[in-house]
């Protein structure tokens, strides 16, 4: 069956009838949707040639074009606010090319036509979840690269925040301590950092912190799962994932952990939500069983 016709423009309503809009639902993994800075196309990752690949196409599901097909698996694409790159996470160094996140993953960018891939992280640790400044000169991603002897207050692995200048290859650590922070992104003025800190096996917050890991303040601040923060493009609200009603659904809320609204309402696992750079659209995905969806939908962030 032509894979374009499995990804055609339709609605599924989730029982939420006019508030969603699917691009893309099928039995494949179709997953970190990442608009493009002018709202026309978005990238993804997804298995529907066989491996984990990245993929774009336009805003209405049409037009898929695969940019990577590497021996490894390639994910977590997130598209440069000026345009001309695409960060993403591979295995491709990996020699046992392991099918999951395990083992040696790295951060590499390449132009948004998918030539000159290259390594950025550059370390035999884990290193995923790339997001870039707003200059497009540096990325922020978590990594397990200086922990490994370390003993952990939980049991999950430890990863702390990083950033990468993509120009001079030069990396810093950002946080440094035995939680673990994951998902971060920087502010539209890229002096704040919002990110996932897991506290324990139960509970993950979203916390802000200044761009060199100071000051760090727990937002969300309760015993849900919250997750996967996003700033608006006028840095007004902040976009999370969160169990906290029962099934894992998307809010919005002031930077400042003020103004909780819920944004999505059914039963699957809503998550990776991000803006469009005119804050009128949001695009995440809907996890039902194995099955990934990439959904968009209005937004009154900017209201």
């Amino acid at each position: 069956m032509n894979i374009g016709l499995l990804l055609w423009l339709f609605i599924l309503t989730c029982g939420e009838p006019g508030l969603t809009t699917v691009l893309s639902d099928s039995h494949y993994e179709n997953a970190y949707p990442y608009w493009s800075p002018d709202g026309k196309k978005i990238v993804f990752q997804s298995n529907m040639k066989g491996n984990r690949d990245i993929f774009v196409m336009n805003a209405d599901g049409s037009s898929i074009t695969q940019l990577t097909t590497s021996n490894g698996m390639d994910m977590m694409p997130a598209w440069s606010p000026d345009g001309t790159r695409i960060a993403f996470v591979t295995n491709r160094d990996e020699r046992s090319k392991v099918q999951d996140l395990e083992g040696n993953t790295e951060v590499y960018i390449m132009n948004a036509d998918g030539s000159d891939q290259r390594n950025i992280s550059n370390h035999p640790g884990r290193d995923i979840h790339p997001n870039w400044s707003p200059d497009s000169r540096y990325l922020i991603f978590n990594s397990t690269r200086a922990n490994t002897a370390r003993v952990m207050k939980h049991e999950f692995e430890d990863f702390d925040l990083y950033e990468a200048d993509v120009v001079t290859g030069s990396i810093r650590r950002i946080t440094n301590n035995l939680l673990t922070d994951t998902y971060a992104s920087f502010s539209p003025d890229g002096k704040k950092i919002a990110s996932r800190r897991v506290i324990d096996q139960e509970n993950s917050e979203v916390f802000v912190m200044n761009r060199d890991g100071s000051n760090g303040i727990n937002i969300t601040s309760n015993d849900a799962f919250d997750a996967w923060p996003a700033w608006s493009p006028d840095g007004k609200y902040l976009l999370f994932s969160s169990d906290r009603s029962g099934s894992i659904n998307l809010y919005r809320m002031k930077p400042d952990g003020t103004e909780v609204t819920n944004l999505t309402n059914n039963a699957f696992y809503n998550s990776r939500a991000n803006w469009s750079r005119d804050g009128s659209k949001i695009v995440f995905n809907i996890q039902r069983n194995d099955m990934f969806g990439i959904y968009w939908m209005k937004s009154n962030a900017q209201n």
